[in-house]
This record gives C-alpha cells, sequence and structure tokens, in this order.
C-alpha cells in the first residue's frame, strides 16, 4: 500500500496521475509487473471564513426581515396580545392571560418568510484593476463561498449566478444555480466556485 498525503495551497481541479507502478524481485528472479492506474480529478473548493474577517461584521446581514403582507403567520414568533373578536379562530386564545385579565385574549403572531440567497459573482476581467486581477478574483470568490456557508448555516435557499467560464467547456457561460436548501447544494455551489 501507497499513502500519498495532498495539501492542496488553491482552489481548483486538479488532475491526480495516471500512475505507473513496476515492481520485481530484488535477484531479478520472478516476472516482473507493470501497472497503469488511470488519472483522477481532484477538486479543491475555494476558502471559507468568517464574515467579520471579510469586513462584514453583522450576524444578520439582511436586518430583520418581516412580511409587510402576511399570508402565513408564524406560531413561533408572538408579539403580543389583544382582545377577541368574533372573526378570531379559538386556537389563537392564550387562555392563561385570559384567565388572568377577565376576558378573552389572542395571541398575534408575526408573519415570517424564509430567505432566498442569490449570490451574484461578477469575475468579468474588465471588473477588476489588471495589476491586482487575480488577488481580486480570489477574494470574490472566497467571499461567495463564505456567504453561501453562512447561509446554509442558517438554512437559508441559497443559489449562484456568475458570469464565469467553465474550465472544462470553454466559452462556455456556467448555468444559473437556482437557490435550494442544504448541504448537497452548497457542495454544488463550491464545486462551481
Amino acid at each position: 500500500n501507497l499513502k500519498y498525503s495532498l495539501y492542496p495551497q488553491k482552489r481548483g481541479c486538479y488532475q491526480i496521475g495516471p500512475t505507473f507502478l513496476s515492481s520485481g524481485a530484488l535477484l531479478g528472479i520472478g516476472k516482473d509487473t507493470h501497472k497503469e492506474i488511470p488519472a483522477n480529478s481532484l477538486i479543491v473548493y475555494p476558502r471559507i471564513v468568517n464574515l467579520e474577517s471579510l469586513g462584514l461584521p453583522s450576524q444578520s446581514m439582511f436586518g430583520s426581515i418581516r412580511e409587510k403582507n402576511p399570508i402565513y403567520e408564524d406560531p413561533s414568533r408572538t408579539f403580543g396580545k389583544r382582545n377577541f373578536t368574533s372573526t378570531d379562530s379559538l386556537r389563537k386564545v392564550d387562555w392563561k392571560a385570559s384567565a388572568a385579565l377577565g376576558n378573552l385574549q389572542v395571541k398575534l403572531f408575526e408573519a415570517s418568510k424564509t430567505l432566498e440567497l442569490a449570490i451574484y459573482l461578477d469575475l468579468n476581467f474588465k471588473s477588476y484593476e489588471t495589476m491586482h486581477h487575480y488577488d481580486q478574483t480570489e477574494l470574490a470568490i472566497v467571499t461567495a463561498a463564505s456567504v453561501a456557508n453562512w447561509g446554509v448555516k442558517r438554512k437559508h435557499a441559497i443559489g449562484l449566478i456568475t458570469n464565469g467560464e467553465d474550465p472544462f467547456k470553454a466559452d462556455t457561460p456556467l448555468t444559473p444555480l437556482i437557490p435550494r436548501k442544504g448541504n448537497a447544494q452548497l457542495m454544488i455551489l463550491l464545486e462551481i466556485l
């Protein structure tokens, strides 16, 4: 068994191999064997950093989001009580508060919605200074990967739209990645980056 540890320093897709193995007896007794192991590809994801280290100090970069036109109320987000009216459902009655005040009280719920996070990444050569093009595009890619990771940790749907090109399909723009939730979506996004 041969074991090699690789410590990639740069994101990208690398070809490992092909590998050629030859073996034989020390004194030349017996038959030499040769084996070829075909090439494999290795994808190195971009680095993911804390948003604070990118100069994005807020834990909630998008502010507090409230739906102005509620369709569904979120029963886990109460923000007050009011007197019962005939149009209210009995499921909304706060029985403890009603008993304490002596008249029926109804819980008020905030409407909430799930964030869909679309990351727009401009990789156009003209958008960056020529002298610092490589460093600035790498920082943009690290930022996109870090924001995507932030979104997945908070259970948001994430997507990616970029004008970058697939290095394996020359002159082919990348298809937009529509927002979806979960770690599988993050892995696809990181592979694209």
